[in-house]
C-alpha cells in the first residue's frame, strides 16, 4: 500500500492527476470508462463508487498520457474512518476491465480540520 498523501476531512478540491500505468507506460483511456473504488481501511464493509466524481484529462494527448482526476464530495471522506484505500476500475469497449493498482491499493490519510 503507497501512501499518496494526506487531506483534511471535508475537501471538495479536486484531486489528481493519477497516472495509471501498465508495466510503467501509461495506457491510453480513449474510449474507456474510469471508475475509483474507495474502502475505509477502518470499515472495510463500507464502499464508496466514486464514477459521477472521475474527470479523465482533457485532450487526446492526455488522455494517452493515462491521467484521471477525482473530485470528492464533502462526505466522501472522514477521519474517523482513515485511512482510505483508492483503486481505479478501467473497462474497455469489449467490458474487459483492469485495476490501478493492481497489486496493493493506494492509500489517503484524512485528517480532522
Amino acid at each position: 500500500m503507497a501512501e499518496l498523501f494526506s487531506i483534511v476531512e471535508g475537501w471538495t478540491k479536486e484531486l489528481g492527476p493519477f497516472t495509471l500505468k501498465i508495466d510503467g507506460v501509461p495506457p491510453s483511456l480513449l474510449g474507456m470508462t474510469v471508475a475509483l473504488q474507495l474502502r475505509p481501511v477502518k470499515r472495510p464493509g463500507l464502499f464508496s463508487d466514486g464514477t459521477g466524481d472521475v474527470r479523465l484529462a482533457q485532450t487526446t494527448d492526455a488522455l494517452a498520457s493515462g491521467q484521471v482526476y477525482y473530485k470528492p464530495d464533502a462526505e466522501d471522506f472522514t477521519a474517523a474512518h482513515s485511512p482510505y484505500t483508492l483503486r481505479w476500475k478501467v473497462t474497455d469497449g469489449n467490458s474487459d476491465v483492469v485495476f490501478f493498482p493492481n497489486d496493493a491499493a493506494d492509500t489517503i490519510v484524512v485528517q480532522l480540520p
